[in-house]
C-alpha cells in the first residue's frame, strides 16, 4: 500500500514539477530577453535631466497633483509626510495636491490650506520628507471657485466665480456634514473683491516657500 501510494503521489507530482520548471524556464526568457532591451529612441528624454527655474531635475517624470483629502481641518497630517516620501526620487518633482489658499476657496472636504501659521508649520515635516529622498516639492495654489458649497464658506455664504453660473446637475458634492448635494448657484466675484483673490495668491505663494516647497503651480 505505501508502495502504491508513492506511485500515486509521484504521478501527481509530475505535472507540478513540469509546471514549476515551466515557470522557472518562462522567468530565465523573460530575464534574458529584458537585458537585451533598449529604451526607443522617443522614451529617451523622460531620463534626460531638465531645467526649471533655479532647479535642476535629474528626469522628466514628475508626479502630478492628486486629491487625497488627508488634512483633517485642512492641517496637513503625519501620514501626508509618509505619502510623499513614498513618491520621492532623487532629483524628481513632485506637485501637491491641491492646497487652498483662503477659507473661501475650500471645496472639498479635508484638503491643506496654506493660508494660516499652522497650515505652514504642519507643512514643513511634509516637505522636509520629499526633501530628504533629493526630491524637488512645488505646492499647488489651489481656489475652487464655483466648485463648492456653503458648509466650506465662511459664515455659510456662497461660493464665488466669474458669472452666476452653477455647476450642471450631473456633478455633486459632499460635505463633512454630509451628501451628496447639488452644486448652488455661486454668486459673481465683485469687480473690488478680484485684487483679495490675488493677494491671497500671493500670500499664498510666500507661505509655501516658508513652508520648505521649492515653487508653487498655480492651479486651474
Amino acid at each position: 500500500m505505501q508502495a502504491k501510494g508513492l506511485q500515486t503521489f509521484r504521478a501527481h507530482a509530475r505535472p507540478c514539477c513540469r509546471s514549476a520548471r515551466a515557470i522557472r524556464a518562462s522567468a530565465i526568457s523573460v530575464q534574458e530577453a529584458t537585458k537585451t532591451l533598449k529604451v526607443q529612441e522617443d522614451a529617451k528624454p523622460l531620463f534626460q535631466p531638465l531645467k526649471v527655474g533655479r532647479y535642476q531635475l535629474d528626469h522628466r517624470i514628475v508626479m502630478a497633483p492628486l486629491t487625497r483629502c488627508r488634512a483633517p481641518n485642512n492641517i496637513p497630517s503625519e501620514p501626508m509626510a509618509v505619502y510623499y516620501a513614498q513618491r520621492a526620487t532623487q532629483g524628481g518633482l513632485i506637485i501637491s495636491e491641491g492646497t487652498v489658499i483662503s477659507e473661501q476657496a475650500r471645496g472639498y472636504p479635508n484638503t491643506p490650506g496654506v493660508y494660516t501659521s499652522e497650515q505652514v508649520a504642519a507643512w514643513q515635516p511634509v516637505t522636509q520628507a520629499v526633501r530628504d529622498k533629493g526630491g524637488l516639492f512645488f505646492c499647488q495654489l489651489w481656489h475652487v471657485g464655483r466648485a463648492s458649497h456653503p458648509d466650506f464658506q465662511p459664515g455659510g455664504g456662497l461660493p464665488v466665480a466669474p458669472s452666476a453660473v452653477p455647476i450642471c446637475e450631473e456633478f455633486e458634492v459632499y460635505t463633512n456634514n454630509g451628501g451628496p448635494f447639488r452644486y448652488p448657484t455661486p454668486r459673481a466675484l465683485e469687480l473690488q473683491e478680484i485684487p483679495g483673490v490675488i493677494q491671497q495668491f500671493v500670500d499664498g505663494a510666500v507661505n509655501a516657500i516658508a513652508a520648505g516647497f521649492h515653487g508653487v503651480e498655480v492651479g486651474p
